[in-house]
């Protein structure tokens, strides 16, 4: 494949079809530094994790082949940025765990013993030792009276623990994608935006993708193109490109 720029690509496409920035941010949803950056080739200026999807997005809107902007972008600007991580981490400095100094432990062992000691004379004094004066003396009466057995039995205190009820689990369901009314670019994640990713790529006319889960993220191109059921239950989808949840309730409008 010849080496070409991406950014001439972008901009001449977007000069072809006689359309501004802001009017290609109100079509596809992408931020309008966005698409200058893509198209001046200043992929420092994107999200990172993002980079590759906004060119996917932009090129299929602009009629593109998306697949070869991408490759060309992995093959000179990603290679690229791995040293710049490398030198980041090297540039990482442990720094070494402080040592108490050995004073503060000696005082603290004395302080401990002197208080162990005070809490023996307290507790000898409390029994009646031979120097406690607390009193007068207790008569043998009161000594018999003092130790006369009980005859109620103890009052027991019954503590109940109130456990919180289980959340029930997500339903899980079958997710049916397919490419209907045309050509439409779909990223599918699993959980979230920032999950695992579970299918990405361009859908021809009449190719479908099968999805099994409880909860998916997805971005689509050009969602008007698509047939979408969620357990054999067609969806209405929007009309523009946009991020969508999709569970078990359906299909809703994600920011």
């Amino acid at each position: 494949m010849s080496v070409f720029e991406i950014g001439s690509a972008l901009t001449q496409a977007r000069h072809r079809l006689g359309l501004e920035l802001a009017q290609v941010e109100q079509r596809t949803k992408l931020r309008a530094h966005y698409l200058r950056a893509l198209e001046q080739e200043q992929f420092d200026q994107l999200p990172p994790g993002y980079r590759r999807s906004f060119l996917r997005s932009y090129a299929a809107f602009l009629g593109l082949d998306a697949d070869v902007l991408v490759e060309e972008y992995t093959a000179r600007y990603e290679v690229r940025e791995e040293p710049h991580a490398a030198e980041a981490l090297a540039r990482t400095v442990v720094r070494p765990r402080r040592r108490r100094p050995r004073g503060m432990l000696v005082l603290g062992l004395v302080v401990l013993a002197l208080a162990g000691v005070a809490a023996a004379a307290l507790l000898a004094h409390d029994r009646g030792g031979p120097n406690a004066q607390l009193g007068p003396p207790v008569t043998s009466t009161a000594r018999q009276s003092t130790h006369a057995p009980a005859t109620t039995a103890p009052h027991r205190t019954t503590t109940t623990v109130k456990t919180a009820p289980a959340k029930p689990k997500p339903r899980v369901v079958t997710i049916t994608l397919t490419a209907v009314y045309g050509r439409c670019w779909v990223s599918v994640h699993k959980g979230s935006a920032q999950g695992p990713l579970a299918y990405e790529g361009t859908l021809e006319p009449g190719q479908t993708v099968n999805l099994r889960g409880s909860r998916y993220w997805a971005r689509l191109g050009a969602p008007s193109a698509l047939s979408l059921t969620v357990a054999g239950t067609a969806q209405t989808l929007p009309a523009q490109v946009s991020n969508v949840w999709i569970d078990a309730a359906g299909v809703r409008v994600a920011p």
